[in-house]
């Protein structure tokens, strides 16, 4: 396609532009709907009326909007016009652009189109995006533009970055897919707290949203009050399980939404995930994008052998959850697959293991044991008496075995080319990233690690940052020379 020809969106476009103008118009004015819907009939009259003249305005500005609206390259760069009032110019070299991600909701399956969303460095979430496209026009622009932008990333030899797959392998390999049944168990692993702690904010909410209207829940409240006091223990069972039942189904809902259909796609020189029912998402991260690569279980998904594993990418900012690539549901071998097309087989070699201080476990029991138990202790002796108040004793070995095992599973390794850290609780957490990648690094003290000699190191790379905590200061020092070394001395980019 001849993209050097001023061309426009989708005729498409225009639904999505009366959508976005409307949404915006009902956030600002949502206490006069709802005044609409409660208020005198003479007032609803006139509303209306009102109603029915902004959204006119609304069907006009939008379809102006579009045919003002054009896209283009020329000289390595993609430039979009548009404005009505006042006019605008947007120009992007290609050498920006880091990656084109596509986004399909219901409205976009249903027209055959794609909303084209682009990221560029620098920038906190998309840099623009084009709300509907062609598919076949989303996908000439994304491959011209990747394509060009490629030749541009030469090593300093003239070589193709380090990262690229060699040229003999397939453009695209997928890496995984999730079936229904396999969902499922993504769903069952995953933080159900998370959905009970929603189903609790919705109510919060709902009656507050009835008070404010003139309706009274506290008179509901009282009578399931009433009834879980005659009941007893079983309306408290009753209750449990059915919030147990409630989060597992929002969790389920919310895992089969996302994740419905879920591909990890390998190409050349990155990964693709396209995923989502109602809201379908095809998200690439690049190689020389992605600054660490991270998997983590729980003690649901062990027993079913999954990892959920993120890709974080670059980020101007402290990174987002739009930053990274979530792949849930991973097994062992998957997991292998990933890392090996990701690291080289050697950056795993001859790897140095140390771990952190065991002062560790005693400031933690200072300030999750000793310091509650006190607080805890005083409480049950006041309120519920003496023998209520000596059964709070089982927090202090309760809490010792609990750092004990999180100081144990503290471990650090690194060589010449990757720094690899595990930690965690009840769940584990790795972190691995290539040393070049790393911006920053420096060691920090509170006033009981100089006394001890002890320092937390902090790593900060484009995505976020890593603390590698209570380490013997001489090792802290140690570390952050080697790495500062390793930084100095590599001549590849982070990014």
């Amino acid at each position: 396609m001849d993209f050097s020809i001023p061309r426009r969106q989708s005729y498409s476009a225009i639904l999505f532009f009366i959508y976005r103008l409307f949404k915006t118009i009902v956030r600002q004015v949502w206490p006069i709907l709802l005044a609409f819907v409660f208020g005198k009939e003479s007032f609803k009259s006139t509303l209306i009326y009102v109603v029915i003249g902004v959204s006119v305005l609304i069907l006009i500005f939008s379809i102006i909007s579009f045919f003002k609206y054009y896209f283009y390259i020329k000289d390595d760069e993609l430039i979009v016009e548009k404005g009505v009032f006042q006019k605008s110019k947007m120009n992007i070299p290609f050498e920006r652009i880091q990656t084109i991600n596509f986004e399909q909701s219901l409205f976009h399956q249903f027209f055959n189109v794609v909303k084209l969303e682009i990221d560029t460095a620098g920038s906190k979430g998309s840099e623009f995006s084009f709300a509907a496209l062609d598919q076949e026009v989303a996908a000439s622009l994304r491959d011209l533009i990747l394509t060009e932008k490629s030749k541009t990333q030469l090593d300093p030899e003239g070589r193709n970055s380090e990262m690229s797959i060699e040229s003999d392998q397939p453009a695209e390999v997928t890496v995984m897919k999730l079936s229904l049944n396999e969902l499922i168990k993504v769903g069952l692993g995953q933080n159900h707290f998370r959905s009970f702690f929603l189903i609790v904010i919705f109510f919060s909410w709902s009656f507050d949203q009835l008070r404010e209207i003139g309706f009274s829940p506290d008179q509901m409240m009282d009578e399931l009050n009433r009834d879980a006091v005659e009941y007893g223990k079983i309306a408290f069972i009753v209750l449990a399980l059915l919030a147990v039942m409630i989060s597992l189904i929002i969790s389920l809902s919310r895992t089969i939404l996302r994740y419905y259909d879920f591909r990890l796609i390998r190409s050349k020189d990155g990964f693709k995930v396209i995923s989502g029912l109602l809201n379908r998402r095809q998200v690439s991260a690049k190689d020389h994008k992605i600054q660490i690569v991270s998997w983590a279980d729980n003690p649901l998904k062990r027993m079913m052998n999954m990892f959920d594993v993120y890709l974080k990418q670059a980020s101007s900012v402290q990174v987002q959850n739009k930053k990274s690539i979530v792949i849930p549901g991973c097994n062992a071998e998957n997991l292998s697959q990933l890392k090996n097309y990701y690291f080289k087989s050697y950056e795993w070699e001859n790897l140095t293991e140390f771990g952190i201080s065991k002062k560790f476990i005693a400031r933690r029991m200072l300030y999750l044991g000793l310091i509650p138990f006190v607080f805890l202790f005083s409480g049950s002796y006041f309120l519920l008496g003496p023998g209520f108040a000596i059964a709070t004793i089982i927090w202090l070995p309760l809490i010792y075995f609990a750092n004990l095992v999180a100081f144990k599973k503290w471990k650090i390794s690194l060589n010449e080319h990757i720094l690899y850290v595990r930690h965690g609780l009840f769940g584990n957490y790795y972190k691995s990233l290539r040393i070049y990648k790393i911006q920053n690094i420096s060691i920090s003290q509170s006033i009981y690690q100089r006394r001890n000699d002890l320092a937390d190191v902090i790593i900060y790379t484009a995505s976020g940052r890593l603390s590698l905590p209570y380490l013997p200061l001489n090792t802290a020092n140690q570390l952050v020379d080697y790495i500062a070394f390793r930084i100095e001395t590599d001549i590849r980019h982070w990014m």
